[in-house]
Order: structure tokens, then C-alpha cells, then sequence
């Protein structure tokens, strides 16, 4: 698991949690303050430096945190040793991934999400979550690379779109 974005509580309360379903990793912000609770040892912390002044993060180009939520993804992503990887964020709580990652496991090339989030093609096309997504390990880091090679800029088009085309991508399957 990647729990990504800003340290949150709601998150730590659901660590132990995750961990009954494999191997986690916090990826948040150097800043952030963990050492004020407690985090068990097999935990693995990314503590990612503020990209402070890196010019995606002007208010047009990070629309909807896109440059953020790819940042600290892809370094969580980085940091993970098994074939699978299932990313949430740092204000979500889930409680049982069996059927997901039962799911995920059966069709390990597809985009494994949750439907809350998740809107009709005729809202947005290519619009799946982006709270809690999982897929091969390597499959999500292309993706995230794509994503974070581009100027995430604000356009019409929203920041799961964004992520669910780079993935299509990573895998070769390209939309025009």
C-alpha cells in the first residue's frame, strides 16, 4: 500500500488495518510531523522534500493537486518491492481488501478502483477514482511517471482523467 499526500490521522488510526493485507509505505512531506505518533517499525516513511519552488506547482498548472498527488505517488511507488501495488490517500479510511485485491490479483493488467468518485462517460470519459487504485507495481509507475513528466496544467479535463489516460498510455493504449 501507497498512502500518499499530507500525514493524516485518519489514515495512522487505519495502518494496522493495512497491514493485515500487506506491505505499507507513507509517502508525505519532510514537514510533516509522525514522530509524534506511533507508527509501527515495519512501516516504511518517504518523507519527500516540498517541491517549494518547482514551476508546476503554480495554482493553474496543480489544478485539483495533480502535481502534488503525482509527486509523492510516484516516490511511494519507488519505494515498492512487490508485483502489486495499491495506492490511497492520506484521508481515507478503508476497512476490508479482500475482494479488491482478489480483483486486482485476477486482472493484473487492469485499473483495480472503487466506484465512489467515479463518474459516467457522459460527465467525464475516462474518469475512474483516484481515493484507492491498484494494478502491477510497474504498470502504476509508468503511469505516474507519464503523469509527472507533463505540465499537469488546468484544462477541462480533471486530474483522474488525467491519471486513468496516463495509465492506457503505460500500457501502450493510446487515446487521441
Amino acid at each position: 500500500f501507497v498512502i500518499q499526500g499530507p500525514f493524516n490521522t485518519i489514515s495512522l488510526s487505519n495502518i494496522n488495518n493495512l497491514l493485515k493485507f500487506g506491505k505499507v509505505i507513507i509517502s508525505c512531506y519532510e514537514d510533516d510531523k509522525l514522530e509524534n505518533y506511533f507508527i509501527p517499525p515495519e512501516v516504511k516513511i518517504i518523507k519527500n522534500p516540498f517541491p517549494k519552488n518547482h514551476p508546476f506547482l503554480h495554482p493553474v498548472i496543480n489544478a485539483q493537486n495533480g502535481f502534488l498527488q503525482a509527486y509523492t505517488t510516484l516516490n511511494g511507488l519507488n519505494n515498492v518491492d512487490t508485483e502489486f501495488a495499491i495506492k490511497t490517500r492520506g484521508d481515507e479510511f478503508f476497512e476490508d481488501f479482500s475482494f479488491f485485491i482478489e480483483k486486482m490479483k485476477e486482472f493484473p493488467e487492469k485499473y483495480t478502483t472503487v466506484n465512489f468518485c467515479f463518474r459516467k462517460d457522459s460527465y467525464f470519459k475516462f474518469h475512474p477514482s483516484d481515493h484507492l487504485f491498484g494494478s502491477r507495481t510497474e504498470l502504476l509507475k509508468k503511469t505516474f511517471e507519464i503523469l509527472s513528466s507533463r505540465n499537469i496544467q488546468m484544462t477541462n479535463i480533471p486530474i483522474e482523467s488525467k491519471i486513468f489516460l496516463s495509465f492506457l498510455e503505460a500500457k501502450d493504449k493510446i487515446i487521441e
